[in-house]
């Protein structure tokens, strides 16, 4: 893509220009692809650790007995 990129359009052959914005448009593509991967990251990472926050709060507190009390 650089290489057509860089000899300009008016340079190119019409198939060279047809295959050069097919490759924008892959580049492009994969680019949002790769910006929706990273939110979809996030959003999980903030679900994992919403489900070990809530974890921590359905765990039972060992109950301590007062002084003198013996198990």
């Amino acid at each position: 893509l650089e290489l057509l990129e860089e000899r300009g359009e008016d340079n190119l052959s019409d198939e060279e220009v047809d295959r050069m914005y097919e490759l924008r448009l892959l580049r492009s593509q994969k680019n949002m692809n790769n910006e929706l991967r990273q939110q979809e990251q996030e959003e999980l990472q903030k679900a994992d650790e919403e489900i070990a926050h809530l974890k921590t709060l359905l765990k039972p507190k060992p109950k301590k007995l007062p002084k003198g009390y013996v198990e």
